[in-house]
Order: C-alpha cells, then structure tokens, then sequence
C-alpha cells in the first residue's frame, strides 16, 4: 500500500458572485453536478456564472515520536520546524521502506485531522523567506603532505608482477 504524502488545493467556488462552497475539485465537482475537468477550467477561466479562487492546501495532520518519547504534532513543515528533521527525512519516514527497516523514529496519522494551509492574497509575490543553512566544517592542514612509498607484500608484488607480465 502506498503511503504517499499529498497536499490537497482548495478552492472557493462562487455562483453568481455568492459564496456556494469550499473544497477540492472533485468535492466542487459533486457539489454543482458537472465534471472535474469542467471545474479545473473554471480555475483558468471563469465563466459568467462560476468563478473560483484558490484557498490554499489541505495537508494531513502527523504525530512524531522518537522511540517512546512525543516529540511534535502537526503538518510535515510544522514537524520539521519543532523537531529539527528535514522535511526528505520526515517523508522518508513515512515510507513504505523506513517501517520496512524499523526505524526508531515514527510518523503516525492522526485519521480524520487535516490543516487548511491558507494562502494571502499577495503571498505569490511575496518575498521568499530564507532558510537557514548549517554552516560546513572546514578542515585545513598546516603543513605538506609527505608523498607515501608504495611498500607491497611479497605476495602482493606477485600478484601485481602477473597481472601485467608483458607489459612494455
């Protein structure tokens, strides 16, 4: 079974400039009794009587634990903020694999709970935030490195006589 993380798109849906309903594509799709290709235009393109606009995302809510020990509950960005990980190690976590290996470290699913990420209007133009990077060790040597001399053993000098026996 594949346990594959996806955030959700939300959208609000208006008929006639009226707030008809929240929800994902196929939800507005069953809601107004048209396709799902048919509401995922309306995204593009309004028509006279729909138009849509996009909420945000609808992320899956997780429990983090280390061993026995609670460490964070929360989306994935959240978990990773309070927990340190990296968010390629929190769904590695989550994989398929991971539990295969019995990791120490567990995501569980709280069923039933999910987040609305919503967006600001102006968030697209924003200015991105910058993360934080780990600043690299740097090693440096203070004196030469002294050149090393080969000193085989008398079966490996063998070895290496045969393998390139007529050679030049």
């Amino acid at each position: 079974m594949s346990r594959a993380i996806r955030k959700t798109r939300i959208f609000e849906i208006y008929d006639n400039g009226r707030l008809l309903m929240e929800g994902s594509t196929s939800e507005i799709a069953q809601q107004i009794g048209r396709s799902q290709g048919y509401v995922t235009k309306l995204i593009r393109k309004p028509t006279e009587r729909y138009t849509m606009r996009e909420v945000g995302t609808k992320e899956q809510v997780f429990a983090f634990y280390i061993g026995e020990r609670f460490i964070a509950t929360g989306t994935l960005d959240e978990i990773a903020e309070a927990s340190g990980e990296t968010l390629q190690t929190l769904k590695f976590i989550r994989s398929n694999v991971a539990e295969e290996r019995n990791l120490h470290k567990k995501l569980i699913v709280l069923e039933g709970e999910t987040v609305i990420q919503r967006k600001g209007i102006k968030e697209k133009h924003a200015p991105k935030t910058v993360k934080e990077r780990r600043e690299q060790i740097q090693v440096y040597k203070t004196r030469p490195v002294a050149p090393v001399v080969w000193k085989p053993s008398e079966y490996s000098k063998h070895l290496f006589d045969q393998c390139f026996k007529g050679w030049g």
